[in-house]
């Protein structure tokens, strides 16, 4: 699984992107804080395993799902 924070952002919503069309890959883990600005709309069409907010990145990765 590949960890992407500030996915929702320009960076890394086009890197998730990339992942998705060139190398196939939608085991991606997508962190953020979305907000009110309209930035959850460059996920839109992305594959991806999960969703976490930044608050909760921490707590997700020690937990049962991060395996």
């Amino acid at each position: 699984m590949i960890v992407i924070t500030g996915a929702a952002g320009f960076i890394g919503s086009s890197l998730a992107r990339w992942l998705n069309s060139e190398s196939g890959r939608s085991d991606l883990l997508l962190c953020d804080q979305l907000g009110d600005d309209g930035s959850w709309a460059n996920l839109r069409d992305l594959e991806f395993s999960d969703y976490v907010q930044a608050t909760e990145l921490l707590d997700w990765l020690s937990s049962d799902a991060a395996r």
